[in-house]
């Protein structure tokens, strides 16, 4: 059986964290609220058999707020931020970031569009260049493969989301750093798609251009009610004219002859 270790905000108090980036900071949580100012808090040891989850015992899209900065850093399916938001809609921002680098926040936003009586837990890591390791859900079921993402792995943004609320509806965000995009065609378009159980689900979303510095956005997704894990993957593109040129044929034809491409890239 799976076990749970808690970190509930729920009362108020200031926490010193001592972190392993040579400096310390501040995490103050106040009216069941946590207060990010300058902070960098660090989630870590979860595992299939026991979850970590820092839990905001706050239904107020203000749960969370970060004044001077800082974010939250898991890296790890199963160190999950869980946000007990009850009936309330609105965006609940959960601010994801990496290390202790300020310029690594990664946001990720739930645009919670039902009242449903729910909670919403939230994590994300960072993978290798062949997204790995995989996700599991639910403790059953693992992510296998890439297939079915376009052009399998070469073409999904290095970073898993697992998002796990039952019985509401909400429009996704997510933010990834521009080095964790080393796709084959990192500034085209690109969508998200999501693992059913046992294969991907076609692409979805508006779609984004890609980043390779800073940090990239891609969404909002609507309207989705199932948030097992996630990536972001590069859309596949129209048909783009690369070359246009004179067109001879034994002296029966002539005119132009255009030359294209249905992936981005030159044939």
């Amino acid at each position: 059986m799976m076990k749970q270790q808690i970190i509930s905000i729920s009362a108020v108090l200031t926490v010193l964290f001592f972190l392993p980036f040579g400096k310390a900071g501040v995490s103050l949580a106040q009216n069941n609220a946590i207060i990010l100012d300058g902070a960098f808090i660090v989630l870590d040891g979860g595992t299939s058999a026991t979850n970590i989850y820092l839990v905001v015992d706050q239904s107020s899209t203000s749960g969370i707020i970060r004044p001077g900065g800082g974010h939250i850093s898991s890296e790890g399916q199963y160190n999950f931020v869980k946000w007990n938001s009850g009936t309330s809609t609105g965006n609940y921002v959960f601010p994801f970031g990496v290390g202790g680098n300020a310029a690594d926040y990664i946001p990720f936003t739930f645009n919670k569009t039902t009242a449903g009586n729910s909670d919403v837990s939230m994590s994300t890591w960072t993978t290798n260049q062949q997204n790995i390791p995989h996700p599991t859900i639910s403790n059953v079921a693992a992510v296998t493969n890439m297939i079915g993402i376009p052009d399998s792995v070469k073409n999904a943004i290095d970073r898993f989301w697992d998002i796990q609320s039952p019985s509401v509806t909400g429009n996704l965000t997510f933010s990834y750093r521009g080095s964790e995009n080393t796709t084959a065609a990192p500034t085209d378009t690109f969508k998200t798609q999501h693992w059913n159980g046992t294969a991907w689900d076609p692409q979805a979303g508006p779609g984004n251009p890609g980043v390779t510095t800073g940090i990239g956005t891609v969404g909002p997704i609507p309207g989705r009610t199932t948030f097992s894990p996630w990536v972001l993957t590069r859309a596949n593109l129209s048909p783009t004219i690369l070359s246009s040129q004179n067109l001879i044929c034994n002296s029966q034809c002539t005119g132009k002859a255009t030359v294209t491409s249905t992936g981005g890239t030159p044939p």
